[in-house]
């Protein structure tokens, strides 16, 4: 194995490390309007919708913790799709309270169990919203025509009518945020994202 029988040896990966970095130093991202904002090109380059409904929510019952409760709900982002919700809530304690929107890549009840980090952060004070963007946890299709695996034709049937699974999955969580963001029992200076797994990906764009 040449890369790892001699001594500085150069791979196409090192080389390309090496360029890239040469390369970022002078480069600007491009269609950054006056204000120098990345969030138009992100918006372009993940194909999002140019405009957005407001979301809304539709409760379907409660679950009673120690401590805490949490609303199951039915978070409507766009016309036909629908997001599953979880909010976990404290009881008592001074309100309006901080917020956190808890994105799991494989689905919001991945972290929902008592003792899991969801209920860590409630403990502490936090209300917590954790969606199931399009693809992930209950949102994610179970099954797929030509003997596709059902995530692939997913990716393949958003980009056929020119959008980004990626894109979608953003738009989910703006709605989810905005819908943490506008609770009575919520400091909307005070809402946190925090991403695990794909989730993490999805929490930094």
């Amino acid at each position: 194995q040449v890369s790892t029988s001699y001594d500085d040896v150069q791979t196409v990966q090192s080389l390309n490390r090496v360029e890239a970095e040469r390369a970022f130093a002078g480069r600007t991202a491009a269609g950054l309007d006056d204000s120098g904002s990345l969030g138009p090109v992100i918006r372009a380059r993940l194909r999002m919708s140019e405009a957005r409904d407001m979301a809304t929510l539709t409760p379907h019952g409660e679950l009673g913790r120690e401590g805490y409760r949490i609303e199951r709900m039915a978070l409507h982002t766009a016309p036909d799709i629908t997001v599953p919700t979880l909010v976990f809530v404290p009881n008592g304690g001074p309100a309006p309270k901080p917020a956190v929107l808890y994105v799991h890549g494989a689905g919001k009840g991945v972290d929902a169990g008592e003792g899991g980090d969801i209920e860590a952060l409630v403990r502490a004070g936090h209300v917590v919203l954790a969606p199931d963007p399009r693809g992930s946890g209950e949102s994610q299709p179970t099954s797929a025509a030509g003997g596709y695996r059902p995530m692939w034709q997913m990716f393949q049937r958003a980009l056929l009518v020119d959008r980004t699974l990626v894109g979608m999955q953003v738009e989910d969580l703006l709605a989810a945020f905005e819908s943490l963001a506008s609770r009575e029992d919520v400091d909307p200076g005070r809402v946190a994202v925090l991403g695990k797994e794909q989730g993490g990906v999805l929490a930094l764009v």
